[in-house]
């Protein structure tokens, strides 16, 4: 009888200390979460509230919808992982103005203690959400506009979006694609090489001047910034921008150490296909490379480099109408590069498709009028349908504008 009284009362005492030790945690999780809620609430100036206060003030469709309106300060709310240092999190703000109260709901993201960037914003008004446009959107709506030629209309939304930043990370990258397109590549440089000198362990600046470079035929320059991109992130991606580089340089000792850096990481990305394609295509293994820049395009349908490959590829074999397919599908994605729309090009005069090389031709004089090769080229293949007044024309703007080089490509084509 005692043994079970005594047995009972040890089981009572276990659930007793069981009690006490979950209600402890569960007090401590709450007052950590409190005590986290609370110092948030205080704390308006730190990074992450400080960026979306910017946006929120400045954003014009906010304006329009709400027309005059300020921020609840103390009713502001948010969640945020890694103790919002870094990470991502979300913050609810509500907003009262003449139609009564509203609420914004921020999706913001940092990376790599590096400032804060929201990702999406929704307006919550009377029953009613409404996408409002962030900086990223911003970005993406003013390159579209820069392909379309409209500048003016991408300068105007750059200024915009200069007043809802309060980190110039985006307004960076506009004032550089505006120069860009200006021709002003000096300025375009002198962005990224200052943005790359004032934050050393950011990897984002380094790529996007090592990219220019590399899309200029700068290899050597935009190995330099690649490589400081690989050491800050190490992203395998990196390695095989660099591999590719190399190649594109005819080092080959160089890329193999990139592509076996590769190899260890397991890495499936789109251009470490296209680098392993590029390796087997200098070696002239080129059912080796078909396959690898087949696998590219299969992981990214929009990356225009493998279609480049298989191009190059196909016109080694001699297969010359998939090689002019593969080029063509290559510039439709890349935004017409003229470097490769002259290799077309090429090919189309070999097959004596003279009426497709004047299109391509006609195709980069529209974007550049006044460049040299395509306008003696473009005269030549005139000549061949004996319009002869308007080679004559092509070939006196091109001595106009630069006599050397056009004299020189005279020379290289009649």
């Amino acid at each position: 009888m005692n043994l079970k009284i005594n047995a009972k009362n040890q089981q009572g005492s276990a659930l007793i200390i069981l009690l006490v030790l979950t209600l402890t945690i569960v007090f401590f999780i709450g007052a950590f979460k409190l005590k986290s809620h609370v110092k948030f609430r205080l704390i308006h100036d730190f990074p992450a509230y400080a960026e979306a206060e910017t946006f929120v003030i400045n954003q014009p469709q906010l304006k329009q919808h709400l027309g005059h309106f300020k921020i609840n300060q103390s009713e502001v709310d948010g969640n945020f992982t890694y103790n919002a240092l870094r990470g991502s999190g979300e913050l609810l703000i509500p907003l009262t103005g003449y139609q009564g109260k509203s609420q914004l709901l921020l999706s913001l993201y940092n990376e790599n203690q590096q400032s804060w960037h929201i990702e999406k914003a929704i307006l919550k008004k009377q029953n009613q959400k409404f996408i409002i446009r962030t900086p990223i959107q911003y970005m993406q709506q003013i390159e579209e506009q820069l392909n379309q030629g409209q500048l003016s209309l991408a300068e105007d939304y750059c200024e915009t979006l200069s007043l809802i930043e309060k980190t110039p990370y985006y307004t960076k990258r506009c004032n550089a694609s505006l120069a860009y397109s200006s021709g002003q590549m000096d300025e375009y440089f002198a962005i990224y090489q200052q943005w790359a000198k004032t934050t050393p362990n950011y990897y984002r600046p380094h790529v996007y001047l090592g990219e220019v470079y590399r899309l200029s035929g700068h290899y050597s320059k935009s190995i330099t910034a690649y490589q400081q991109a690989y050491k800050l992130k190490n992203n395998p991606e990196f390695a095989a921008i660099l591999a590719d580089l190399y190649l594109s340089l005819n080092d080959e000792d160089e890329a193999i150490k990139y592509l076996n850096q590769i190899k260890q990481s397991s890495s499936k990305s789109a251009f470490t296909f296209h680098s392993f394609g590029r390796y087997h295509l200098v070696k002239k293994q080129f059912d080796e490379a078909i396959d690898y820049f087949n696998k590219a395009r299969l992981a990214d349908k929009e990356l225009a480099l493998p279609n480049f490959g298989l191009a190059y590829s196909y016109r080694a074999l001699g297969q010359y109408e998939k090689s002019i397919y593969f080029f063509e599908r290559g510039l439709i994605l890349s935004n017409d590069r003229i470097d490769q729309r002259f290799r077309l090009i090429s090919v189309l005069i070999k097959l004596k498709h003279y009426d497709g090389a004047i299109y391509h031709l006609k195709k980069i004089i529209l974007k550049q009028p006044n460049e040299i090769k395509s306008l003696i080229l473009l005269a030549k293949l005139y000549l061949k349908y004996d319009r002869d007044e308007e080679a004559t024309k092509l070939i006196r703007h091109a001595k106009k504008h630069n006599l050397a080089l056009a004299e020189r490509y005279i020379e290289t084509f009649f």
